[in-house]
């Protein structure tokens, strides 16, 4: 079964997906971000899994599913808890990379270039998750936020691929080091292919939740059956 099939925005399983989904991401995306500390109860991991569950709902309520570099600074305004909520005016280096991002005058225009290169140039491509890779990579060489442009680009990646009919991505901290690594390399082919990897793992849990519903939905419908035949 196809995650298209069971991608219905009135269906009560897929919402029930979308949230389990969205805490799992929440979670792991934040977890690859925190340096100091793993532990669940502590406050700042608390807050940053907080902020981008808002982001996420944020996102994926848009009426209008085309996005723009108009809805990243609320998006990341959302996912910073208000931190970061408009594109960077200074220069940065990011630690443990030796990659040049943009210089801070030209984010809007070549934000500008990289969606148009999605939704026009990249339309082209075959296969969904090179072009996933190609934007994942060249938003984050863009980095247009002083914070949050690993976890925003994680969350538009899944958003690209969930309106694609595709299954979203989830990538583990256990995969930071090949993740990071793709990345600085700019290795768009070994990126799509992780994000294939990590699709295709995505929908055999969502199979695996649809078929827990059913046998759920089944158990009531016997219970009622048999309450019936004892009446």
């Amino acid at each position: 079964m196809l995650f298209i099939e069971l991608q219905d925005q009135e269906n009560e399983f897929y919402q029930k997906y979308m949230r389990s989904f969205a805490a799992r991401s929440a979670c792991s995306s934040s977890l690859m971000e925190a340096e100091d500390s793993q532990d669940m109860d502590d406050v700042n991991l608390s807050l940053a899994i907080s902020n981008y569950m808002d982001a996420f709902d944020y996102l994926f309520h848009l009426e209008d599913k085309k996005l723009t570099p108009y809805s990243l600074p609320e998006i990341n305004s959302k996912m910073t808890g208000g931190a970061y909520d408009r594109f960077r005016s200074r220069a940065i280096i990011v630690e443990g990379s030796n990659q040049l991002r943009s210089e801070a005058r030209n984010i809007p225009m070549e934000l500008y270039v990289l969606f148009d290169n999605y939704y026009n140039i990249w339309s082209y491509l075959e296969d969904p998750y090179l072009r996933e890779a190609k934007f994942h990579i060249q938003f984050l060489m863009i980095h247009p936020f002083g914070d949050g442009n690993g976890r925003c680009a994680r969350l538009l990646t899944s958003y690209h691929l969930a309106h694609q009919g595709i299954p979203p991505i989830i990538i583990t901290k256990e995969k930071k080091k090949e993740y990071c690594d793709c990345i600085e390399a700019r290795d768009e082919e070994k990126l799509a292919r992780m994000f294939e990897e990590s699709s295709k793992k995505e929908l055999q849990v969502m199979l695996g939740i649809y078929n827990t519903c059913k046998i759920d939905y089944n158990s009531l419908e016997n219970r009622i059956y048999q309450k019936k035949r004892k009446n």
